[in-house]
């Protein structure tokens, strides 16, 4: 066998014709599913493993001959908390959805640069690339996931404040506002199609 013929795993990140698959059947991209269902879920790792018709360790492992399980190869969290020495070190590299460490942390725009949004703390989250990716995509679950996490550091920020009249208060109102406004989301949660058939939008 020479090298043209060579069989070449699937790198990391990058998604097999059987998770694709998988996606179809399901309507959502795998990460999507995989934090709503299991790891903000009811679901354990038997019933994921069941709604994704493949075998339990394929997701996630162990797997033999040192092949490596989806939860590995798409850089999803596990559950379970870091020790704390642990916790001091993946804290600045962690991605502010789904917490995940073992992938190489975004600045993810919540308004887009195109659209006058700033660099300041208030427009920029921390994401991984899946969770960046979907948020690009206007996913609903990522949308209000986001708009959590920004609304919920504006106020601790407001509130550290010495001074809480009511010029304050109305600039906090003002941004939660302007938070809540430049993405509006749909009351009722909406599916997404698979991360192949949608196309990515980079801010």
């Amino acid at each position: 066998m020479n090298n043209a013929t060579q069989f070449k795993p699937i790198p990391d990140g990058v998604k097999t014709p059987k998770m694709r698959e998988v996606e179809e059947r399901i309507g959502m991209p795998l990460e999507h599913d995989y934090l709503i269902n299991y790891l903000h879920g009811p679901m354990g790792q038997k019933r994921l493993a069941n709604r994704w018709r493949v075998p339990r360790a394929m997701i996630f492992g162990p797997l033999a001959g040192g092949r490596r399980s989806w939860v590995q190869k798409l850089y999803l969290p596990k559950k379970g908390k870091p020790s704390a020495p642990e916790r001091c070190e993946q804290v600045a590299h962690r991605c502010e959805i789904c917490e995940t460490t073992k992938a190489p942390m975004e600045r993810a725009h919540w308004i887009a640069r195109g659209d006058g949004g700033p660099s300041s703390q208030y427009n920029i989250l921390k994401l991984c690339p899946n969770c960046h990716t979907l948020l690009d995509q206007d996913d609903e679950f990522m949308k209000r996931r986001a708009c959590e996490i920004l609304l919920w550091r504006a106020a601790e920020s407001f509130v550290s404040k010495t001074e809480r009249g009511a010029e304050v208060q109305q600039q906090f109102l003002e941004l939660c506002t302007s938070i809540i406004r430049s993405r509006p989301m749909e009351i009722a949660p909406q599916r997404t199609g698979t991360c192949d058939t949608m196309q990515r939008r980079r801010h």
